[in-house]
């Protein structure tokens, strides 16, 4: 039987081909450093991250196989290579300019991460029209493991981290697990969703972007008592590394 490493070799070598086949050039796949929390990120220069040493790679491959912890990583190729596909980098870049500009830098950062779990499931949606097979199969079968692993809504976080999680839930697979504890974040979940899911169809990346400002005013109560609580924002950001939602440039 083949050992992980090499089952993940052949897998990053296998990959390079993929991009080239959907994109017409090749994808480079590189590792993320150990001891990095993300699962994986994608850089609009052409090159994709990947977690091998992931905590739920690490657990699929003790709990199920190898080859399946392989096809998992194959997934998040796939919903990588969807940004590479149709996510609007630069207009993304632009707009996190203005808003920092706007309101501050740690403003902007909440818009980021608001922007890129709407986006996340956009470019899932349409991903069916990039691509089809065994890749799609992976990607949907990584969706269903990060819902099936992901954790409920945590009755302890503040009203902004419920209504993360519960966006990231959504997002996923069009549902929450557990129950929110604070009504402002209900009401303002509740709120949202028929704008989150019009920008999910939205075929427009540059449109995604614009439309994303909405859903960041609309939670404006919930985020603005944290905005300036550091701990808060990591504590946000590792949850939301630790959920599989993350765009960062390589």
């Amino acid at each position: 039987m083949e050992t992980f490493d090499k089952i993940w070799k052949v897998l990053k070598k296998n990959l390079l081909h993929v991009g080239i086949g959907v994109l017409g050039k090749a994808i480079n796949v590189r590792e993320i450093p150990r001891g990095e929390e993300a699962l994986g990120y994608t850089s609009e220069k052409g090159s994709i991250c990947l977690n091998p040493q992931h905590d739920i790679v690490l657990n699929l491959r003790n709990e199920e196989s190898d080859m399946l912890a392989a096809f998992f990583l194959k997934g998040v190729y796939a919903h990588e290579l969807m940004h590479q596909c149709a996510t609007n980098f630069e207009q993304e870049y632009k707009m996190l300019e203005k808003i920092t500009s706007k309101y501050g830098v740690r403003q902007g950062e909440i818009y980021h991460e608001i922007f890129n779990i709407v986006e996340d499931s956009a470019i899932e949606y349409f991903a069916p029209a990039y691509f089809g097979g065994d890749l799609l199969k992976a990607l949907k079968f990584m969706i269903n493991r990060l819902f099936r692993v992901s954790p409920d809504i945590d009755p302890k976080n503040s009203p902004f981290g419920q209504f993360l999680t519960a966006m990231i839930q959504y997002g996923d697979k069009g549902k929450i697990k557990g129950s929110f504890t604070s009504k402002e974040a209900r009401n303002c979940f509740m709120e949202v969703i028929p704008v989150f899911n019009k920008i999910v169809l939205e075929s427009n990346g540059a449109k995604r972007v614009n439309m994303v400002v909405e859903i960041f005013k609309m939670s404006r109560s919930l985020w603005e008592p944290e905005v300036e609580n550091e701990k808060k924002l990591q504590e946000i950001k590792e949850m939301m590394d630790q959920m599989g939602s993350q765009s960062e440039p390589c």
